[in-house]
């Protein structure tokens, strides 16, 4: 199953979540007002039936609407609730900077923003989750435990595997899951108000109060037996994930086999554990009744699944632990899809999403070549805005950055950064641009306009606009404004709902290829075939301006992900028509991902 088909399911699974959600609700309200039909010895409150089932409705909504409030900044409304510690990139503690590059190697082979980076101090247990509604405000958390207990590969299995749940919906459906698992909660809350209030001389408040807990008590159990079930669900694929990104099922294994070794230390000490426990790598807590209410598969059969040999096992009970595949084997397939090489549009597609072994020894070829002080530009929201403007310059040296009004301070940094060779490589250019991005959400929403602003300005003062400006400036756009994610609900399902804007977009898209003009119009006429418009139509009569494109590309935040599936493969029979893939279509590619919301490994 691809990238596309799992989103398509994600958003099967969030309307099955909410029909399974209210037909549970209907079930025990029917269940319950037989109970008190057919057995109440106080015929009084059958008089208030109807006004308690409409209650209990509105009960419902008015505490999802609490538990939404409760986590409505996403990831960081749940590291504040679990008191968790932001980690900051300018590390001297290893084992910091060992999850530090671990997270930007897989944040840049499976084409994902960095995350905002989280440790909980006080938990020993070995654990991780992520959290968000969306990539612009996803969080990693990891234990303290995670971290002293794991070695790289381990470590790097854990995160592989949260990842998974990242580019696959999870983090988002989570969270919905807490959203009206709090309505079903508050019921119950409100049940034991009525319970204890005074001046209730008849008992009919106790009366429905009582009804109301029990209720509660009903609903809520019939929701986490719901929850347990997708959790385990997903956690099977995570695990699946993670194996075939990394390609080293020791790592993962070993991670489980420790937290089996663990036993009950491994479970969180947090209040809030219940309320996380479906987002974790391990179950948070202890589940009763046979497993009805575990979040997870058990210990054993994770492991099996993924050690279907038995060796890591017996190897781990020996403590003889296996040794990763020799660097220099993995390498070997490192070189897959480079610029300036054919690029096959299927691998392209299965790889969206679902990165592999090779993307991930790509991202370390990568983060290996970059100098120790470029990669220091990272750690500060300062220093990672002098990062960016560097990128925007090196690539266009026409822009008088000194003339600006920027700060000095950046401009000094520019100044020392701007004549690193290794800037001038495009790929390496993205990849920098990927992971200023985390610690540029940390400016505030004022900070975060100014900045889009200076790069808005610095553009447009030479009067031009080229394609890797274009590109810089919409994924910014697309992961630091605060409404970059508001309101995206589908739109559009057909091809000819965008029928010219897929138009415009390719016609740049082709112009920018090849240089032979027949070249350009067989690219052309390739790609609309692929979206099955027959109408011929010639290239050299087709002008589009960059501003029109980023315009463009907006509007395709809006298609359903078989749409974008099928526009996303007509790009690729575009870029593969002339047998290669240029600088230029690379970064429209990334332009065209960035706005789909589709992760898209380095090329």
């Amino acid at each position: 199953m691809n990238f596309f088909q799992q989103q398509d399911r994600a958003k099967s699974r969030s309307r099955i979540l909410v029909l399974g959600f209210f037909l549970s609700i209907l079930f025990v309200i029917g269940l319950l007002d037989l109970i008190i039909y057919s057995n109440t010895m106080d015929p009084r409150i059958l008089d208030h039936v109807s006004a308690i089932n409409l209650g209990i409705f509105v009960l419902i909504c008015f505490g999802s609407l609490l538990q939404y409030f409760k986590i409505r900044k996403g990831g960081l409304s749940i590291a504040e609730l679990i008191n968790a510690t932001p980690i900051q990139r300018d590390q001297s503690d290893s084992k910091y900077q060992q999850l530090i590059n671990v997270v930007d190697e897989i944040s840049i082979a499976a084409g994902i923003a960095a995350p905002r980076l989280f440790v909980m101090q006080e938990e020993q247990g070995i654990n991780a989750f992520v959290a968000g509604y969306n990539p612009n405000d996803t969080i990693l958390v990891v234990t303290s435990g995670c971290l002293n207990n794991l070695s790289r590969d381990e470590l790097q299995g854990v995160i592989a595997h949260e990842f998974s749940h990242i580019y696959n919906s999870d983090a988002s459906l989570n969270l919905k899951l807490m959203i009206v698992l709090g309505g079903l909660m508050f019921i119950s809350q409100a049940g034991y108000v009525m319970i204890r209030s005074k001046g209730d001389s008849k008992g009919q408040v106790t009366m429905i109060g009582a009804i109301l807990v029990a209720f509660g008590y009903i609903s809520l159990l019939c929701g986490s037996i719901i929850k347990a079930a997708i959790s385990r669900q997903r956690e099977s694929l995570a695990d699946a994930s993670a194996v075939q990104f990394t390609r080293n099922p020791e790592g993962l294994a070993i991670a489980l086999m420790k937290i089996q070794a663990q036993g009950d230390k491994a479970l969180l000490e947090s209040k809030h554990a219940e309320e996380i426990s479906h987002m974790c790598f391990s179950k948070a807590q202890i589940s009763a009744c046979f497993g009805l209410f575990a979040t997870h598969p058990p210990l054993p059969v994770r492991i099996a699944a993924i050690d279907t040999t038995g060796e890591i096992r017996s190897n781990f009970k020996r403590r003889d632990m296996p040794k990763p595949p020799p660097v220099a084997d993995k390498k070997a397939t490192a070189q897959a899809f480079n610029i300036g090489a054919m690029v096959p549009a299927a691998h392209i597609l299965q790889t969206i999403g679902n990165p592999t072994a090779t993307n991930y020894v790509q991202a370390e070829q990568m983060l290996h070549s970059v100098p120790q002080p470029v990669m220091g530009l990272l750690n500060t929201p300062a220093s990672a805005q002098a990062l960016v403007y560097s990128i925007l310059l090196v690539q266009d040296q026409s822009i008088d950055y000194a003339a600006s009004s920027l700060d000095p301070t950046i401009k000094q940094q520019i100044f020392e950064t701007i004549n690193y060779p290794v800037l001038q490589d495009p790929a390496i250019r993205l990849m920098l641009l990927d992971l200023s991005v985390a610690e540029l959400k940390t400016l505030d929403a004022a900070e975060s306009t100014n900045f889009l602003k200076s790069i808005y300005n610095l553009i447009k003062a030479d009067n031009k606009l080229n394609v890797f400006e274009a590109l810089l400036f919409t994924i910014l756009s697309q992961r630091l404004r605060a409404d970059a994610y508001s309101n995206i609900k589908v739109k559009y399902f057909m091809v000819c709902q965008l029928r010219t804007e897929f138009t415009q977009i390719l016609a740049f898209m082709a112009q920018q290829g090849a240089e032979d003009p027949a070249q350009q119009q067989q690219a052309f006429a390739a790609s609309l075939l692929e979206l099955k418009i027959y109408e011929q139509q010639e290239l050299q009569s087709i002008k589009v301006s960059l501003t029109d494109l980023m315009r463009y590309l907006k509007m395709l935040r809006y298609m359903s992900p078989n749409l974008k599936q099928k526009f996303l493969h007509a790009c690729l029979t575009c870029v593969n028509s002339d047998g290669q893939l240029a600088t230029n279509e690379a970064q429209l590619l990334r332009a065209v991902c960035a706005c789909l919301n589709c992760p898209m490994p380095p090329l």
